[in-house]
């Protein structure tokens, strides 16, 4: 069995005030013709679809046009597509039985009870028959710790660690005795979106947008959540593509870079090879190659003083499909006026309109206040609408304090977040459910 794992699109996304819907619908065709030249039985998507809960009509266009093109691939037998912390769940749910119709698999979340987690249960039926089950995925989105009756108040940072862990782990080991219950001794592969790492593998907080599960300094879930019964464990929200540990658990990161540090190293997608036969075995474990996504339009980064500038730019050039976005930094002792009209003037003498760079944003870089702004770069000049709640937070924050949150502020943030979101989350999702029922 073949399994192509991608995750992270966020759909929607902009690079500051630079939307990258151009590059999302060429990386949606190149993963079609990856499908069939790869022959993929099974397509995982592990989360984060949309950057926003309510996506443009554009993102979701995007996102129903590949589904539907998924459906004439022949090699294709299931699509699965599980939510993430950007999603709204039961956007994601609610046209479950369009997408069953086109052989595709939603998971958006998840209630807390037990009876809910069964419709994570995918099975993958031997091609040409409708009763053998091949393999199972279990898909499991974006789950809140309320979900998992994990409670966060009056107990130490290393309690509440553990307990997430033992939560998760529960989660974990139940659907794989539930499918195996359901479906006899097959080949078990897992989803999930969250944040795990090893023991040796520190998390790097620039490798995603947002932080879920996290008290305190923990950010991270260990890898003994997954049950070694499962042979893959595709997941999602880890912005970088990497193994975790040495077992079959990888992240595949984003396609398309959502951040300009995104843009420093190929983004990639997983395909992922299981001998299903064998694969009850503990020991048989995925193959898994990591196949490098095209780059259809390069991020350009100019951080030098002005005259520098000025040569890179009459020196630019560029191979990528689509015209280049460029930002540019101007270093500079002391508060200097940045004319940027010299730099547009400059490509445009350069340049075909059709193939002009784009400058999205220029600033002013000081030594005396370079930390303030590497703090809030990525942030001062984006619609509030495109960020998330965390980030205008930390913004703010910055902006009067001059200095980024601590940890203790960030986690009573998240509290009182995460309460307004769950209670909101969980109505919509028990008015999908409730409606099928």
């Amino acid at each position: 069995m073949r399994i192509l794992h991608t995750s992270d699109w966020h759909l929607g996304v902009s690079l500051e005030q630079a939307p990258r819907d151009e590059e999302h619908q060429r990386f949606l065709s190149w993963l079609l013709d990856t499908i069939e030249d790869e022959a993929i039985d099974v397509l995982l998507v592990a989360g984060d679809v949309f950057h926003h809960s309510q996506p443009s009509a554009r993102a979701q266009a995007d996102y129903y046009g590949f589904l539907t093109r998924c459906a004439r691939q022949p090699s294709l037998r299931k699509v699965v597509i599980v939510g993430g912390n950007h999603d709204s769940a039961s956007r994601l749910d609610a046209p479950k039985e369009i997408l069953d119709a086109l052989d595709v698999h939603v998971v958006g979340g998840v209630l807390a009870e037990q009876t809910s987690w069964e419709r994570c249960l995918c099975p993958i039926y031997k091609p040409g028959s409708a009763r053998e089950v091949e393999a199972v995925v279990v898909a499991v989105p974006y789950v809140h710790e309320a979900r998992l009756g994990i409670v966060t108040t009056q107990f130490s940072e290393s309690e509440i660690g553990a307990r997430y862990a033992e939560g998760f782990e529960r989660l974990y080991t139940h659907l794989a005795d539930l499918a195996i219950a359901r479906f006899g001794d097959v080949a078990l592969i897992a989803t999930g979106h969250l944040t795990c790492t090893a023991w040796d593998q520190p998390v790097n907080r620039a490798d995603y947008n947002s932080e879920i599960h996290q008290v305190g300094s923990i950010g991270a879930l260990p890898i003994t959540i997954f049950d070694e019964r499962y042979s893959y464990v595709a997941l999602g929200h880890i912005h970088q593509c990497r193994q975790v540990g040495s077992g079959p658990i990888w992240y595949a990161g984003t396609p398309v870079a959502t951040k300009i540090d995104e843009s420093e190293s190929p983004r990639q997608v997983l395909i992922v090879e299981l001998d299903a036969a064998n694969a009850v075995n503990v020991h048989v474990l995925a193959e898994v190659t990591q196949l490098e996504v095209p780059v259809w339009r390069e991020i350009i980064v100019l951080a030098a003083p002005h005259d520098e500038i000025v040569a890179s730019l009459k020196a630019l050039s560029s191979e990528a499909e689509l015209a280049p976005y460029i930002y540019i930094y101007v270093v500079a002792p002391g508060k200097v006026y940045v004319n940027a009209a010299i730099f547009e003037t400059l490509l445009d003498e350069r340049f075909e309109p059709a193939r002009r760079p784009r400058i999205v944003d220029t600033k002013q870089r000081s030594v005396a206040t370079a930390a303030r702004v590497r703090l809030v770069e990525t942030r001062s000049h984006a619609a509030l609408s495109t960020r998330t709640p965390e980030e205008v937070f930390c913004m703010l924050y910055a902006l009067r304090h001059d200095h980024a949150p601590d940890e203790t502020t960030l986690s009573a943030f998240r509290t009182l977040l995460s309460a307004t979101d769950d209670a909101a989350e969980r109505a919509e999702l028990e008015a999908v459910l409730g409606e099928r029922s």
